[in-house]
């Protein structure tokens, strides 16, 4: 497969804002990456004359959590070296062809996805196409990937609560058929004397 290089700075810029902004430090919920980056950004700006597109990208090269989100960016007019996005080159991952439930696949690229964000090591095989889909969701866009596992989440924790009760009335219904029927042997037999 193909990594795909991403066009659009406006693109970079909430990507990067987001990912620092998402990173909380200590029971005030204080910002200390996304603070020090902004200020980065407008240091480059005043101190050494740069657009504030340039200032950007410089800031974000000096945060090592942002390099996974510049190599997914064609940012060669800033400076860039292209050398780790490379257009041409494929990944290549074996499907073992296992069949697996949903959340077996969403485990699965769950993990693969925490490792690559940790080693920038993409897996070399994965159980089915399903689970390395999910995957490329999870690398490429986390935020809305951990929202669809939330919403995936809550649907199946309710449908497990509808399928509990349903199991609960049909062990009172037999058991109120199981009633019904000793009362009925009982009168049968209270007839039959």
């Amino acid at each position: 497969m193909s990594k795909q290089i991403k066009a659009g700075f406006p693109g970079f810029e909430h990507r990067v804002k987001s990912l620092l902004w998402g990173k909380i430090i200590g029971p005030k919920n204080d910002r200390p990456d996304y603070i020090r980056w902004e200020n980065l950004v407008k240091e480059l700006q005043e101190e050494e004359g740069v657009n504030r597109r340039q200032a950007i990208v410089n800031a974000s090269l000096t945060f090592d959590c942002l390099s996974v989100i510049i190599a997914d960016y064609n940012l060669s007019q800033y400076g860039v070296p292209n050398t780790s996005i490379n257009a041409e080159a494929t990944v290549s991952v074996s499907s073992r062809d296992v069949r697996q439930s949903y959340r077996e696949n969403l485990r699965w690229a769950i993990d693969a996805a925490g490792k690559f964000m940790r080693t920038k090591e993409e897996p070399n095989d994965c159980p089915n196409d399903a689970a390395y889909y999910l995957y490329q969701q999870a690398i490429q866009d986390p935020k809305d990937f951990l929202g669809k596992v939330g919403q995936v989440e809550v649907k199946a924790s309710s449908q497990e609560e509808i399928e509990e009760n349903d199991r609960k009335q049909a062990t009172k219904s037999i058991e109120d058929i199981d009633e019904m029927l000793a009362t009925l042997d009982e009168e049968n037999e209270n007839n039959a004397d």
